[in-house]
């Protein structure tokens, strides 16, 4: 913005974008490490669901919301098929 002659707020007044629109940086995902973790059990044993799953990853020593954990297993799309 300084580049062209202007401050950071004047400049955002004519696209019409909002500053904190401009400033966002996102944040990295608190779920990485657990994602990365849940996978190998989970897909050893498909059938045993999202409660066996969850009791796998806490002998891993994580300990998760079991609302959050039943999003993972979903999303992961971990579930069984059969």
């Amino acid at each position: 913005m300084m580049e062209h002659g202007l401050s950071e707020r004047p400049a955002h007044k004519r696209p019409k974008v909002g500053r904190t629109s401009y400033q966002y940086a996102p944040m990295p995902s608190p779920d990485g490490e657990l994602r990365e973790e849940s996978n190998a059990p989970a897909k050893q044993n498909p059938c045993h669901g999202c409660r066996r799953f969850g009791l796998l990853l806490a002998l891993r020593e994580f300990s998760v919301n079991h609302k959050k954990l039943c999003r993972l297993y979903l999303e992961g799309h971990l579930a069984c098929t059969a």
